[in-house]
């Protein structure tokens, strides 16, 4: 019983701690809701592999607006995503031009 209450709390913590922790994925945008010009409610993308993610981007990143994410979109050019994961959501950190 103590042992299943120790690793019951371990694993508990591995996920809390993994929770803030930067990740990476590497993909194809494949939606982009904008707001406004300026402004990004969120974008979809797919990576190589075929799973799919939904990120929120609070605040433009070093010149991806939404024309920018669109033409990524139309072109099938690829993008590095660094995101956490916050309140459920993922939240882009940055994000780049894959080359």
């Amino acid at each position: 019983m103590v042992f299943l209450l120790m690793l019951s709390t371990s694993c508990h913590r591995v996920i809390q701690e993994t929770h803030n922790e930067n990740h990476s994925v590497i993909g194809l945008i494949t939606e982009v809701k904008d707001v406004s010009l300026r402004d990004i409610n969120f974008f979809e993308l797919t990576d190589f592999n075929g799973s799919e993610f939904i990120f929120h981007m609070p605040q433009i990143k070093r010149g991806f607006t939404p024309s920018h994410l669109m033409q990524h979109m139309v072109s099938g050019d690829p993008v590095i995503i660094t995101y956490v994961k916050n309140n459920d959501m993922w939240e882009v950190i940055n994000i780049e031009d894959y080359k």
